[in-house]
């Protein structure tokens, strides 16, 4: 066989590559195709809560029209912004206005020129127009309506527009219909949440393994923060509690600069927020590691009452039977430790509750959705007994209950309960978990931090990446 020299063939040489070069073509156009799909139905995705929300409105408002406008005051973030807005357009603009219109089916953000400007977001909605076109829109708008809805929550100033709002035959509150939305959580809010619990959780975690007496309330605060922001949560829903000892007696507490001492208890309640969604979780545990016997048996109770609520909170049923089933237990371990003399008496039931048990969460830490109601699947709800037991508590009781109590009786409650007041004195604890309403029931979605007393004490006894 000849393995000499070969003079190249040129011809299929090229014929090769030519069709090479079809074949990559063609591949890059598929792949170019392709990614214009997916991310158009990333796009789709991100705009489509914001379009199905709007739709509801639309069916709600029938050929009328709607105006929202964004100005308010979170309580946390240092912006003007009215949730109702936010939540059906994911638009952050300043002092923007909504304008829908349930007759044609459409919808219009109108923002300052500053704003109008930017970028148009990712998750942008709607179509957009500078603010100054707003009056003569609506003006051209208004003559086929009979009813406009706006959000009583953040007015619009219709002083230019005259005789066309004296034709309308009514102005109605576009907020009730938003909230009545808002605590149903959609699948998109549900992973936004889910992210702000599971990070919250994480959190929490850490400051238990972190423990040790000696470190300052300060240092579990900043601890939080450190995996917060690591985890891309930048604010918080609330401000943080970080309560040891006689501060973890108190219901609110931030002030978060106690040097903590063997045997102090700690309370801890905070909620990371994840595009703006946020949680909210409380956990209870001593800063040395080991429940004492009377830390244990307060902790148990505040569980054992926990877990009785939790499990009656399924769809269907109103929200206060399972704080009702949780101030029962309360009673009862109470009366049983000696804390309560009349199991029957009704000023004695409410004498060592100091707040209410459970909450919605979303967009707000005490989300929309009110303290009553039935329980629905989609509902995201908190459920948080706790007891308290400051020096103090004993000594206030007459100025507490004075007016509905007869003096004579409060001083011999005092006088029994005061022995076994003493043995908790300055023992606080909370837990509080944030449950989803679901068809057959509910889930925990804050079980990611430990709440049974022998998995804190395992948990404590790791090492954190904060320790020295």
């Amino acid at each position: 066989m000849d393995f000499g020299p070969r003079t190249p063939d040129f011809g299929l040489r090229t014929l090769f590559c030519s069709f090479t070069f079809k074949i990559i073509t063609m591949q890059l156009r598929i792949v170019i195709s392709l990614s214009v799909v997916f991310l158009a139905i990333g796009l789709f995705a991100q705009n489509e809560p914001y379009t199905e929300r709007q739709i509801r409105i639309y069916d709600e408002i029938s050929e009328n029209l709607a105006i929202i406008k964004n100005s308010g005051r979170d309580y946390v973030l240092p912006m003007d912004i009215n949730w109702n807005y936010y939540y059906l357009t994911g638009d952050e603009s300043e002092g923007a206005i909504l304008l829908m219109n349930g007759r044609t089916k459409t919808s219009t953000i109108y923002k300052p020129q500053a704003e109008y400007r930017r970028r148009m977001p990712d998750n942008e909605a709607n179509d957009s127009k500078d603010i100054k076109d707003f009056n003569s829109d609506l003006m051209l708008q208004l003559g086929r309506t009979k009813t406009l809805w706006v959000d009583y929550s953040s007015m619009v100033n219709f002083e230019e527009l005259g005789q066309r709002m004296q034709n309308l035959e009514s102005i109605n509150n576009l907020a009730p219909i938003i909230h009545n939305m808002r605590k149903i959580k959609d699948e998109h809010e549900m992973e936004l949440l889910s992210y702000a619990i599971e990070t919250t959780a994480a959190g929490l975690r850490e400051v238990m393994k972190a423990a040790e007496p000696g470190m300052n309330e300060k240092d579990f605060e900043l601890i939080l923060k450190y995996k917060f922001q690591k985890a891309d949560c930048e604010h918080l829903g609330f401000g943080i509690q970080a309560a040891s000892g006689p501060n973890a007696t108190h219901v609110h507490y931030g002030n978060n600069d106690r040097q903590t001492e063997k045997g102090d208890m700690m309370v801890f309640d905070v909620g990371a927020r994840f595009a703006y969604y946020t949680a909210d979780i409380s956990r209870s545990f001593p800063v040395s590691g080991k429940f004492t016997k009377e830390q244990k048996e307060i902790y148990g109770l505040v569980l054992k009452a926990q877990k009785a609520a939790i499990n009656t909170m399924k769809k269907g049923v109103n929200i206060q039977i399972p704080a009702n089933n949780a101030l029962d237990v309360l009673n009862q371990g109470l009366f049983e430790l000696g804390l309560i003399t009349d199991s029957n008496s009704g000023w004695q039931k409410r004498f060592w509750i100091q707040h209410g048990f459970f909450h919605h969460i979303g967009l707000v830490v005490h989300d929309v959705g009110g303290y009553g109601g039935i329980l629905e699947p989609g509902m995201i709800i908190t459920m948080e007994p706790g007891l308290y037991f400051p020096a103090d508590y004993l000594e206030s009781a007459t100025r507490r209950f004075s007016r509905s109590v007869d003096s004579a009786e409060i001083d011999e409650f005092i006088k029994k309960v005061k022995p076994i007041f003493n043995k908790y004195i300055n023992i606080g604890v909370r837990i509080e978990d944030d449950v989803y309403i679901t068809e057959n029931g509910n889930k925990v979605i804050s079980k990611g931090v430990p709440k049974e007393i022998d998995e804190i004490e395992k948990l404590m006894k790791e090492t954190s990446l904060f320790n020295n």
